[in-house]
């Protein structure tokens, strides 16, 4: 779904818009990836599991909001890293 010409901006939307028809497509695995994050939290056994997806959603994110500050798109106060978080936090809910 993503372009080459696509912005910094445009491509968060889609990666957003895209993860939303995940969850409407395939609602079976979006409640696995769930109970694997409720699970890691009391679970050692899925830690090391969800950390690894978290890092690597964390880091796309991360990258987007630096891409979209140097094309002068995104403007913040906060660490490209914090806003990833945040990010993160609302597409889960």
């Amino acid at each position: 779904l993503l372009l080459p010409s696509d912005s910094a901006g445009v491509r968060l939307r889609k990666n957003f818009h895209a993860n939303l028809a995940w969850v409407r497509d395939q609602p079976a695995d979006a409640s696995l990836l769930l109970f694997l994050y409720y699970s890691a939290t009391h679970e050692k056994s899925y830690r090391a599991l969800y950390s690894k997806i978290l890092t690597a959603v964390r880091v796309r994110y991360t990258e987007l909001i630096y891409a979209g500050i140097r094309e002068g798109e995104f403007k913040t106060d906060l660490e490209p890293e914090e806003v990833a978080e945040l990010i993160h936090e609302v597409v889960l809910g």
